[in-house]
């Protein structure tokens, strides 16, 4: 706005213009300033990790933060008006700052030193698609996920700030579009890639999955999927230059009106492992549902929170969701919530209010080593040990969840108090969702209903198989020594932030273990919950479920769950120990997640490593069902699939012996310097009969 006039005076030699013009390059110069603890090359600790080391470390400014740099940044050609300034005179931003140290032209920023401010500027719009390499690192995942704000541990900012990190870049790249200085083509065809083969998989019936939207947890996700996402695709296809060749541009379109008309679906189960999250849906050719779920560990962490009143402390502690309208979870929904009662959680069911200190991150990375999941595209599973860092927590326990078409099932063992809290009952949360249909249970075969805007806080003990209903999904507890079912409507809600809600209170249905788990009440659950079922239909699914699934918990040594109707038995170890579900037993050396599908001709056999570090080399497992023995190779999941390792099978005492090479320190190279984020793949390899 400024600048035709000022150029204007400096050319007519008028003072004021002349220092004002001046000053504003003085000014800028801040800009690219950064204080001076950040300033160090050497210090793995510090933000960008330790800068000298390449292969490792993108340099200065390698993260989601550009985006808000660029706005500057792209104006400074304007300001500048002179097109062989630099972008910046800050000294240390040049290769000879550092006196060739480690090697000659180093830089800040590993590859460019300041030359002219257009080329400068065109440059920086390549550092969009910066990849991660290791834990606790901003950049773009291995798995398709984004993370950003790394102070405490690997986070999943899908929305914010991630999405602005993918796709701030489309003004940038619409400013050099045709000329010279034109962004090359693979700049285009990495947001791209995300755009159409990571965000439809996570956008369900129109929204967002709240559980990795970041900061933005608690925004109009609906929104951000009809409105935001087409239009940074829109913005993209428009910034192209005329030569710029791009795969996939006609398939994205079509998602893009499928999700603008409510058409768009999906069907299958996908791991994004670095982050500890998946994504079991159906919809293409059957039933329409979607179920997510969020863990996390010293690795990971879960939702940052920005607001007065604290509310997504317990996102990522094992947090599983089941949609089939699409808005159960919808943000109007999530401003009523009771934030203690989050569903898949087992933590005390505090009602003071959750910790407003500390900063976004404050509720840290767990203490636990093991969390992950396992998907093979069809079926999934995910293990989680509950041990909370900070100290507003109370609980721990031994969690696994299975996703097997349409059956979402969760065990939980060895629930038990971690720290006093403020001495009330810990507690299974099935689901918090809008209170819209009535709500309907069955415990020991007496039938009960509470309506929209009833008010009820009921105990019962559960002494058989115990089954709920509301909207058109269904929950079935399974019975254990005594446990209690807590549900709780209306006004007996304790919302969190009352300033949001729109008294239009949630219902919640729970599974009380009492103050102390294991001396009274039950350490351990068991239920399913299934979607796109009728009430009239719960009695009969409940039976054919019981004689269809099977299900093993070894408190805190191995969970396992076999399906007989899909052929399906998953394992998951919290320790080497040895399990038997559905006839076939699988005893393991290592901690470890595993999966066996029989296809009729042959066997899906899928692992993963839940406690990741860089150095395990193999897992190792036997099965008591022979497996025809070779050597499979398999490729790495994720958003640009890789060559892996490879999977031996050998014969042993009537079944199989398998051991599984993971990718490892060793193979670096092979996995682009992010061996560290490949040591969680799923691995998968199909064993012909």
């Amino acid at each position: 706005y400024l600048m035709p006039d000022i150029l204007k005076g400096m050319q007519e030699n008028d003072e004021t213009c002349l220092k004002v013009h001046n000053a504003l390059v003085r000014y800028n110069q801040l800009f690219m300033s950064i204080i001076k603890g950040r300033r160090a090359i050497d210090n793995p600790k510090e933000r960008w990790g330790e800068i000298q080391d390449t292969l490792y470390s993108s340099g200065a400014w390698t993260d989601a933060n550009l985006g808000h740099r660029s706005r500057t940044m792209l104006a400074l050609p304007l300001i500048w008006a002179d097109y062989n300034r630099p972008l910046t005179y800050v000294q240390y931003w040049y290769s000879d700052f550092y006196k060739d140290k480690p090697f000659k032209n180093f830089s800040f920023s590993p590859g460019w030193s300041p030359q002219g401010v257009i080329a400068d500027v065109s440059r920086w719009m390549t550092k969009y698609n910066i990849p991660a390499h290791k834990y606790i690192q901003s950049g773009f995942q291995p798995d398709g996920t984004i993370s950003h704000h790394i102070g405490r541990a690997t986070d999943a900012a899908m929305v914010a700030y991630g999405f602005e990190w993918l796709t701030d870049c489309n003004v940038g790249y619409q400013y050099f579009k045709n000329t010279p200085f034109k962004v090359a083509a693979p700049q285009y065809q990495f947001q791209l890639d995300h755009l159409l083969n990571v965000y439809p998989k996570l956008i369900y019936k129109q929204h967002m999955d709240f559980l990795v939207a970041g900061r933005s947890y608690l925004d109009d996700l609906k929104g951000f999927a009809t409105k935001r996402y087409p239009r940074a695709v829109n913005e993209m296809l428009k910034a192209r230059s005329k030569d710029t060749q791009l795969s996939g541009v006609e398939e994205l379109q079509t998602v893009i009106k499928a999700i603008k008309a409510n058409t768009h679906e999906y069907s299958g189960t996908d791991a994004y492992w670095v982050n500890e999250y998946l994504v079991h849906r159906r919809g293409e050719n059957e039933p329409a549902f979607y179920a997510s779920l969020k863990l996390k560990s010293e690795r990971t962490v879960g939702a940052e929170d920005f607001s007065k009143v604290r509310k997504s402390w317990h996102l990522g502690y094992g947090i599983l969701q089941l949609k089939v309208r699409g808005d159960e979870y919808a943000s109007r929904v999530l401003k009523n919530y009771d934030w203690h009662a989050v569903p898949g959680l087992t933590e005390e069911w505090r009602t003071d209010a959750l910790p407003a200190e500390g900063g976004a991150q404050a509720s840290l990375p767990g203490l636990n080593k093991i969390s992950g999941v396992l998907a093979d595209g069809k079926t999934g599973m995910g293990i989680y040990h509950h041990l909370p860092k900070e100290k507003y927590s109370s609980s721990t326990a031994f969690k696994t969840y299975h996703f097997i078409e349409d059956k979402i099932i969760a065990l939980g063992s060895g629930i038990s108090r971690l720290r006093p809290g403020q001495g009330k009952e810990i507690t299974t949360f099935l689901d918090q969702s809008a209170f819209n249909r009535e709500l309907t249970w069955c415990v020991n075969s007496k039938e009960q209903t509470v309506n929209p805007g009833e008010s009820v806080n009921i105990t019962e003990n559960i002494e058989s198989v115990c089954w709920l209903h509301q909207g058109e999904k269904g929950y079935i507890i399974l019975p254990k020594k005594r446990l209690q079912l807590v549900i709780k409507t209306g006004k007996e809600i304790n919302i969190t932030d009352r300033a949001i809600a729109d008294k239009q209170p949630n219902f919640i249905i729970a599974l009380n273990h009492g103050v102390t788990p294991g001396s009274g009440l039950d350490d351990s659950y068991a239920y399913y919950l299934i979607p796109n079922i009728g009430k009239e239909e719960m009695k009969a699914r409940v039976a054919n479920l019981q004689k269809e699934i099977t299900t093993v918990e070894n408190t805190a040594s191995a969970h396992a769950v076999y399906s007989a109707a899909d052929k399906t038995w998953q394992y998951a170890f919290f320790k080497p120990g040895t399990i038997s579900a559905g006839k076939t037993e699988v005893t393991s050396d290592d901690v470890a997640l595993i999966m066996l599908r029989d296809n009729g001709d042959s066997w899906t056999l899928s692992a993963s490593n839940p406690m990741p570090d860089g150095k395990k080399q193999r897992l190792t497992f036997r099965v008591s069902t022979p497996l025809t023995a070779g050597t499979y190779t398999y490729r790495t999941k994720g958003i640009y699939p890789l060559e892996g390792e490879t999977v031996t099978v050998s014969p042993d005492k009537g079944g199989a012996k398998v051991v599984v090479e993971l990718p490892d320190i060793r193979d670096e190279k092979q996995y682009n310097y992010q061996s560290d984020l490949y040591a969680a793949t799923p691995i998968v390899v199909t064993i012909p009969k």
